[in-house]
């Protein structure tokens, strides 16, 4: 499939303080990606560079989209693009929408002359909606709206940062699903960053990041069986089973893992950084990583 989104070895600082190191990920069209990791693990710093909007930072690698490298776009080219080829679903659908507009207006505004009220059917939601201002509105109907204007224009791409992070776990299944459904039928492609292991059915690929490095890389397999120690984490929401692992509570050593001190397999070997290495069809940060190739 052709590549819509190409990361590559992006890094990126505030205050000369490196919080994404030398991260890649790309995202072929029509295609799902998903990025998965704890809060501060980057997710945020990732999306708003690929929107140009990480103001203050400086940024190293390259960013292409369709063919253009974003770091290279002037804000006015930056804003053009945001306008007409890359959507956003932020966290906080509160944040996300004018309160002295209503909502008819709000969509009209990215969708242009599409038919709105055919896209909030889509969306779950009935015409006179289109009537009500944002404060009228719950969270969950406020997420169906951003995603119904994330979709309805002609974006190749549509950037999700967390969007069900505020909603209950009913709701937050029923929004994945109208995304992942008008997703399909659109044909856009989609990169959707999330905390949350439950969130990642739909995904064709799935990258996990921790502490701003890229750990572990490749298709549904990842959910299914982990191959970095961080992944499994992750997948059991809670701390690691004592049968397995006992939690490092030394301190990190500069160059290390950056997973060093939380992983109880971690040793003297891991105070250096290790590469991302093929393994078992996808890519994975971990001198360990062949202990789980069999199963849990």
């Amino acid at each position: 499939m052709e590549t819509i989104l190409d990361v590559k070895n992006l890094s990126v600082s505030f205050a000369n303080k490196e919080v994404l190191h030398g991260f890649s990920i790309a995202v072929s069209k029509g295609e799902t990606v998903s990025l998965i990791g704890e809060t501060g693990s980057g997710k945020s710093v990732l999306i708003k560079s690929i929107l140009g909007i990480n103001y203050g930072s400086d940024t190293k690698g390259s960013i292409s989209f369709d063919g253009k490298d974003l770091t290279q776009l002037d804000d006015e080219q930056k804003r053009e693009l945001r306008r007409k080829s890359i959507s956003y679903i932020p966290q906080d659908p509160g944040d996300a929408l004018d309160p002295v507009y209503k909502i008819s207006y709000q969509i009209k505004e990215i969708a242009g002359d599409v038919n709105v009220e055919n896209i909030i059917k889509e969306c779950g939601e009935e015409s006179s909606v289109l009537e009500l201002y944002p404060h009228q509105l719950s969270g969950g109907r406020k997420q169906r709206i951003l995603i119904a204007m994330a979709l309805a224009g002609k974006h190749l791409l549509v950037l999700a940062d967390e969007p069900t992070t505020a909603l209950d776990k009913p709701l937050k299944k029923r929004i994945l699903n109208l995304l992942y459904r008008l997703k399909n039928k659109k044909g856009n492609s989609l990169l959707l960053v999330t905390h949350d292991f439950a969130s990642l059915q739909g995904s064709d690929k799935i990258a996990v990041i921790y502490n701003g490095y890229l750990m572990e890389y490749g298709d549904c397999k990842v959910i299914e069986n982990p191959l970095h120690p961080y992944t499994r984490l992750l997948r059991q929401a809670a701390s690691y089973s004592k049968s397995d692992y006992k939690v490092s509570t030394g301190s990190l050593p500069n160059g290390a893992c950056p997973f060093f001190d939380r992983c109880g397999l971690s040793d003297r070997r891991c105070e250096k950084l290790p590469k991302l290495e093929e393994l078992s069809g996808r890519l994975v940060r971990c001198y360990y990583a062949t202990k789980f190739v069999q199963g849990d």
